[in-house]
Parts: C-alpha cells; sequence; structure tokens
C-alpha cells in the first residue's frame, strides 16, 4: 500500500483546554462504551448500511463519528450517520446509533442523478486494516490519543486522529495548564493510497 506524508507547519495545532485528569477520564470512560477504532463499531456501520432498501436508496455518505465535541478526545462512538439518495434523486440523512431515527431531507450540494450513483458498500475487516495501517504511520514523537472520525465516500475514505507530541503534552501559564493535541487526517483513495497531513 502506497503512503503519502504531507506534515504541515505544527503553528496549526489545535490546542484542548482540558486537563490531563479528563483527558485520562475521558479515555477510561471509552473503554465502557463501543471504542471508535474497535471491530464493534466497524460492526455496527455495516450493520446499519444492511438495513437500506437498496431498492429504494443508494448510501452516498458513511460517517461514524466520535461521542461529545472534538476537543473532548473521546474514542467512544458517538454516533453512526448514512446520507442517502433516492429514486427521485432527493437526499435524506438518517442515524443509526446509538438509536434509529427517521431519514430527514439533506440540502446536498454536489448532487448526482440516482443511476449515476454507485452505493457505498462497507467492508469491516478492510476499514479495520485501514485503521490500524493509519494508526501505523503516526510518527514516533507522538502518541495516539484516539479515532475522532471516519466519513466514507465513493470518492475516498477520511480518518481524523487525534495524538500528542511525547513530552509536550501540556502548555502553562499563570499556575494553569492545558494539554496540547494534534489533529491528523488520513485521506485514503480507493485503490489504497494514504495522504497523511497534520491538521
Amino acid at each position: 500500500m502506497k503512503k503519502l506524508l504531507t506534515f504541515m507547519t505544527l503553528a496549526a495545532v489545535a490546542l484542548m483546554p482540558m486537563s490531563c485528569k479528563k483527558i485520562a477520564k475521558d479515555l477510561i470512560d471509552s473503554a465502557t462504551g463501543t471504542e471508535m477504532d474497535s471491530s464493534a463499531a466497524l460492526e455496527k456501520a455495516a450493520e446499519a448500511v444492511a438495513k437500506i432498501d437498496t431498492t429504494q436508496y443508494k448510501v452516498t455518505i458513511i460517517n461514524l463519528s466520535a461521542e461529545g465535541p472534538s476537543d473532548k478526545c473521546s474514542n467512544s462512538l458517538g454516533f453512526i450517520m448514512l446520507t442517502m439518495v433516492n429514486k427521485d434523486n432527493q437526499y435524506y440523512y438518517q442515524h443509526f446509533y446509538p438509536n434509529v431515527d427517521a431519514p430527514k431531507p439533506k440540502n446536498y450540494p454536489y448532487k448526482e442523478k440516482w443511476e449515476d450513483v454507485k452505493s457505498l458498500s462497507f467492508d469491516t475487516k478492510k476499514l479495520e486494516g485501514l485503521v490500524n495501517e493509519c494508526k501505523s504511520m503516526i510518527p514516533k514523537e507522538y502518541k495516539y490519543l484516539c479515532l475522532n472520525d471516519i466519513r466514507m465516500t465513493s470518492d475516498e475514505t477520511e480518518l481524523t486522529v487525534h495524538v500528542q507530541e511525547i513530552g509536550k503534552e501540556k502548555v502553562e501559564s499563570a499556575g494553569v495548564s492545558s494539554d496540547v493535541y494534534y489533529v491528523i487526517r488520513f485521506k485514503i483513495t480507493p485503490d489504497g493510497q494514504i495522504d497523511m497531513k497534520f491538521d
């Protein structure tokens, strides 16, 4: 598998105003739920896709996102959402985790006609391998915190990962400290090329 590594300037990092205890607590809490980077989370997404009536809808986007705001650095699965198009070329989105809700209209700017859309499938084992491959590409100076988001389209799969620089996890001023984390985005093409960028 070809890997394309592009490192952006570290000036464009995200700061997470939370204590080390909160990071540790969030990571412990995530262990009690379904972890984003686990096979169980991916299996839930596969189950969601399998529920779609493909005679009525085609799946155009599969999205798995961690629980809570991005700066919580949670590794717990928060929601699974599918974007779909019907035969009338109308787009809808629907949540399948933690609960299944009703499909809702979606204002989707890049509308394709039904006959031109290839419905997405979900290969749990393949995606699990990609997640592990991306994690292995994290530079050794950084430690993995969590998988924040997975977004799949027909053009690419994007994984958003949070990491910390080892030995530089905190900033402090006036006796108050906060933890610093970095966002890495992995973009994977259908033929398996991986582009890694610090956000």
